[in-house]
């Protein structure tokens, strides 16, 4: 029997990269699924492709998750072909770069909806379904900017903090139902998105893509940025019954780059 047959897991976005790898991962274990995403094309071809590599059952809904109206309808969807859900893995991608200098409050909304409000929303539905079997795993994928902000990063910064603050107060009230919540906080790791912000900052510092990532990658102790699949296995370590004592916590999985406790 597989660690995770018969239980039900919601991912947002993932259709691609951390999100994607940590579906795959939770299928693996014999998990059903629930993927969101905004992009139709990349979520079918996702599903499709777990479906038929895990054998499990995948419902695959169009969204974004900025959208206040979402978790609700997601729900409400999940309870029809399911009727429980057991894991939330709240993930979606940060906002733009950029400093305190280049943000009105558009960009500051826009964060605040994809990045804080969206776990909030999410957590606050999957609780409805959770607590009828004592039992839930949210885990909540940020950034080690929430531990240590940066500032070209300010709205994922102060976004991301938000959400381990919110964890924190939350766990007190979601223990008592066997509920954990916790949140992972990668450095790099190496999906399109990361990729992406590595050319933008490349092109600001006048340098090649290569030789800025060269300059990146020698500054994590172990030598290496993350692979989305190895940040799927701390999920997977955390969905796991013999890890119900862990709640209201973030861990770092950076390779030693930050310097924060």
């Amino acid at each position: 029997m597989k660690k995770l047959a018969k239980k039900v897991a919601l991912v947002t976005g993932g259709s691609e990269g951390i999100g994607f790898s940590c579906a795959m991962s939770l299928a693996s274990e014999g998990c059903n699924l629930v993927l969101v995403s905004r992009d139709k094309k990349k979520l079918e071809k996702a599903s499709n492709k777990i479906k038929i590599k895990h054998k499990i059952k995948c419902l695959s809904i169009e969204g974004d998750v900025a959208n206040p109206s979402l978790p609700s309808q997601v729900l409400n969807k999940i309870k029809k072909k399911y009727n429980r859900l057991d894991i939330l893995v709240n993930n979606s991608g940060g906002p733009p770069m950029g400093s305190f200098f280049n943000q009105n409050d558009k960009s500051w909304d826009m964060a605040i909806d994809q990045n804080l409000l969206s776990v909030i929303r999410f957590t606050r539905s999957a609780f409805s379904l959770m607590k009828k079997n004592k039992f839930g795993r949210i885990i909540n994928i940020l950034s080690v900017l929430a531990k240590e902000p940066t500032p070209q990063m300010v709205l994922s910064s102060t976004t991301r903090a938000g959400v381990i603050a919110y964890s924190k107060s939350v766990s007190h009230d979601l223990g008592p139902y066997g509920i954990t919540i916790n949140n992972i906080c990668p450095g790099g790791v190496l999906t399109k998105r990361f990729e992406s912000l590595l050319i933008d900052r490349a092109k600001q510092l006048n340098k090649t893509t290569k030789e800025f990532l060269k300059e990146r990658t020698n500054t994590v102790p172990i030598g290496k940025f993350a692979k989305p699949n190895e940040i799927a296995s701390i999920v997977l370590f955390l969905c796991d019954k013999n890890s119900s004592i862990i709640t209201g916590t973030s861990l770092i999985a950076d390779g030693g780059q930050s310097k924060s406790l």
